[in-house]
């Protein structure tokens, strides 16, 4: 029997610029994204990424915390610019949602989702919002596969990755990268400051195509 993980949600990396982290492409940032949304009184923050087209990857409960939607959705590509989302997608299962903008800038390429699961031991580059405080970047390495996270919100990840990162609540969303830039995971937990959970490219690969609105 898998070992089920009771984790801390991690809708909020002081680290370097992607730039100089040896291996890896700095223009990958660029299809980050920050996220912000309101629901009531209520503010969460998160991460995500360019998937295809005007679409925007990150978890469900970023953007829907206890499976509540929040009625505005702010995304910023940097420079603290935002822009209004909107859900199109979500599923509450794997904890993965899509949101659809108007435009994306021409500078944020479409991040794949990976074929393969990565290796245990293997590097990834982590880009997210820690804290809400903007795009962070930092390396962490795989140190197991098929674990089975339970949520706060009591929602059991199946086949999570896990990854030995800083970790910060805002890194919710957003992508692992891997030194082809593919997303071989997205950050959905943590637990402790040094160690995170991510849904698995495989789960992605599965759910993500049902979100967009032209699988409906």
């Amino acid at each position: 029997m898998k070992p089920v993980y009771l984790l801390v949600i991690v809708a909020f990396l002081v680290y370097p610029a992607a730039a100089e982290i040896e291996g890896f492409d700095e223009s990958y940032s660029e299809s980050v994204v920050e996220i912000k949304g309101w629901g009531g009184e209520e503010l969460n923050m998160g991460s995500g990424f360019v998937y295809e087209s005007n679409y925007i990857v990150t978890n469900n409960h970023v953007v829907a915390p206890r499976n509540n939607p929040l009625g505005t959705i702010h995304v910023s590509f940097g420079e603290g610019e935002w822009k209004n989302a909107e859900i199109v997608g979500r599923d509450y299962d794997s904890d993965l949602a899509v949101l659809e903008m108007e435009e994306i800038p021409s500078e944020a390429d479409e991040l794949e989702i990976a074929e393969e699961l990565p290796e245990k031991n293997q590097e990834l580059l982590i880009i997210g919002n820690p804290h809400g405080q903007g795009k962070k970047t930092t390396i962490g390495e795989v140190s197991g596969l098929n674990h089975s996270v339970m949520t706060q919100e009591g929602v059991t990840i199946e086949d999570a990755v896990r990854i030995e990162a800083s970790i910060r609540p805002g890194n919710s969303g957003g992508p692992m990268i891997t030194q082809e830039g593919e997303v071989a995971g997205i950050i959905s937990a943590r637990q402790g400051p040094d160690t995170g959970f991510a849904v698995s490219p495989y789960t992605a690969q599965d759910v993500l195509p049902e979100l967009l609105p032209e699988a409906s």
